[in-house]
């Protein structure tokens, strides 16, 4: 199903930022669209393929929700889990619920993704390629003002015949996320600025068939917080920052929170040198264990990493940070049982609040 329908220019009271955001493209001389998907509302397991869009279209997905559905079974056991030739079970699949494909300039703002990707099974066990967002060939593409939960992964760019250089991500809230939160292995030029982001993986740049070193992520802002799930035959954590050994992009990392939340990390493929070797840039960031075990000796970024460790420091620290990020986007849209956004406990001092 594809959903193309011509905007009546309604937005959210009070959303200030969505208006002004209309006044800036009325004003701006160009062919561009404006796609308005929200007023259709829940399509649960439908999908909806945009493509060949006009430079620099809008996509509003205020009102719109999906479910994203890697597995037929759903939490089933290992024996039975889904495989990507043959879904089994009896659950709908529905991979990739919202796609944008060759859409130079598009911006796509709003929508809420409710995941059905197991949490229980090992990453193996259900493993099968998804994304609840995936952009193909649209250079200057933004994403904003997304809730996703319970994906593959979340938002992920990518090429094929095309270019998705200088993409953007902003004001993005992903929890319990499977594998990466925003996948962007072409590394391209790239702002990740001002997401929440709970996930196995938090961002990924790490195809060894791309060799982009001159390019350089920035993430302003972002809040990392690596989960732990079964990967093959134990439980750990994925790296917040994934990357590949001699081909990866260079980092900007600023304002930013990485927070280690499993007692299992672990270094694979020098993921935490490769982290370090490749930063640029870098203020003001935190690092947060929230444990009172020691933090492994491999977890050494530089000095523009304030290390906070323990229940007492770190672990607190974080569900402040968490819950100032929430209280500061009253404009991400909201899953049954999420917090609710309170400006006044905004603290734009505060990581979370200051992007």
């Amino acid at each position: 199903m594809t959903q193309s329908v011509r905007a009546s220019l309604k937005a959210p009271a009070g959303s200030l930022v969505l208006w002004s955001f209309l006044f800036a493209f009325l004003v701006s001389p160009s062919s561009a669209e404006i796609l308005e998907l929200g007023p259709d509302g829940d399509r649960g397991y439908g999908a909806d393929f945009l493509s060949d869009l006009d430079p620099g279209s809008v996509v509003l997905a205020d009102g719109a929700s999906w479910i994203v559905a890697n597995s037929g079974v759903g939490d089933g056991s290992a024996s039975d889990a889904a495989r990507c030739d043959d879904p089994g079970g009896s659950r709908p699949v529905n991979l990739y619920p919202l796609r944008i494909y060759r859409s130079p300039g598009v911006t796509l703002q709003g929508g809420l993704v409710a995941g059905e990707v197991p949490q229980n099974l090992s990453w193996s066990a259900t493993y099968c390629n998804s994304a609840a967002v995936l952009i193909l060939d649209s250079p200057n593409a933004t994403v904003r003002d997304l809730r996703i939960d319970a994906a593959w992964d979340a938002v992920r760019y990518t090429e094929r015949h095309g270019s998705t250089e200088n993409h953007r991500t902003e004001h993005l809230w992903v929890t319990r996320n499977r594998d990466d939160c925003i996948e962007a292995d072409a590394k391209n030029q790239a702002v990740i600025e001002d997401v929440l982001c709970e996930s196995f993986v938090g961002i990924s740049a790490a195809d060894k068939k791309i060799s982009r070193a001159s390019n350089t992520m920035r993430i302003n802002g972002a809040l990392i917080s690596v989960l732990e799930y079964v990967y093959r035959v134990k439980a750990q954590a994925g790296p917040p920052i994934k990357l590949d050994d001699g081909t990866s992009i260079g980092l900007s990392i600023n304002d930013s929170v990485i927070v280690l939340n499993s007692r299992r990390m672990v270094d694979g493929r020098g993921t935490f040198d490769r982290i370090r070797e490749s930063i640029r840039e870098c203020s003001g960031n935190l690092l947060i264990w929230p444990y009172d075990t020691a933090l492994p000796n491999f977890v050494d970024l530089p000095d523009c990493f304030t290390v906070l460790a323990g229940a007492k420091d770190g672990g607190a620290r974080w569900q402040r940070i968490r819950q100032n990020w929430i209280d500061c986007h009253p404009e991400v849209p909201r899953l049954p049982g999420d917090r609710l956004s309170n400006l006044q406990d905004c603290d734009k001092q505060e990581y979370g609040g200051m992007y």
